[in-house]
């Protein structure tokens, strides 16, 4: 009897205890890069982007769309860490195949395998959820160029 009133006391501590924090993700991708938008909650949005590697930037954009969440869980890994993650991608092959536990591209059953590695090492759960390209916050930050990344052309000179 003892024990199990031990039990008892140390299951209501735990769930005390225990905090839920849900964030938000955008991501997405074009071309030439990838964007997302993390918004943990009392906190602004944080943008992240970065380029796609010369052997990333042929793969199929549903790739790329799945690489890209991805790399976004990544970058905010403090802030998602322990979390409940609510993902919001425009691409609905990316979203069916996430649904499905893959398909039939296999560059894509392999970003998801990465995603659900990123996942599981960031014991985040994830509920990705359809959003229109117009209403994704990440769209605009995966088509950003830096002054950079421009040059004129030989013909310019």
């Amino acid at each position: 009897k003892l024990c199990a009133e031990r039990m008892r006391s140390a299951i209501v501590r735990n769930n005390l205890n225990e905090k839920h924090v849900g964030v938000n993700i955008s991501s997405d991708s074009s071309d030439f890069g990838w964007g997302g938008s993390i918004v943990p909650p009392g906190m602004s949005p944080l943008e992240v982007r970065d380029y796609w590697s010369s052997d990333t930037r042929s793969l199929p954009i549903v790739v790329k769309e799945a690489l890209a969440f991805v790399y976004t869980l990544q970058a905010g890994k403090t802030l998602v860490t322990n979390a409940r993650v609510d993902a919001h991608t425009d691409k609905m092959a990316f979203l069916q195949s996430w649904e499905k536990k893959g398909g039939k591209n296999v560059q894509l059953n392999d970003a998801l395998k990465k995603l659900h590695q990123t996942a599981f090492e960031l014991n985040a759960v994830i509920s990705l959820k359809y959003v229109p390209s117009s209403a994704n916050p990440a769209d605009p930050p995966s088509r950003v160029l830096s002054d950079l990344d421009c040059m004129l052309s030989r013909k310019a000179w």
